[in-house]
C-alpha cells in the first residue's frame, strides 16, 4: 500500500512538474526550464523504480498522471 501512495504522489508530482517544464520551454525561459527538467528526472526516476518492482503499480501511476496534469491545468488557467 504505501509503494502504491508513493508511485501515485511521484506521479502526481511528475505531471505537474512537467506541465510547468512545457510553460517554460515555450517561454524560452532557459535557466527556468533546466530546474524543472531537474524535477522531472528526479520524478521519473522515483516512479519508475516502483512500477517495475511491481507491475502493477502502474494503476496508481496513471492515476497520478491524470491528477497532475488535470491540477496543474487548472492552477495555471487561475494563475493566468
Amino acid at each position: 500500500m504505501i509503494a502504491a501512495l508513493v508511485v501515485f504522489a511521484a506521479m502526481f508530482a511528475l505531471d505537474f512538474v512537467f506541465a510547468f517544464y512545457t510553460k517554460a520551454i515555450q517561454r524560452r525561459a532557459v535557466f527556468a526550464a533546466s530546474w524543472w527538467a531537474v524535477a522531472v528526472l528526479a520524478c521519473n526516476g522515483t516512479v519508475q523504480i516502483g512500477y517495475i518492482a511491481e507491475h502493477w503499480l502502474l494503476i496508481p501511476a496513471a492515476v497520478g498522471a491524470f491528477g497532475g496534469t488535470y491540477s496543474a491545468m487548472k492552477w495555471s488557467q487561475r494563475r493566468d
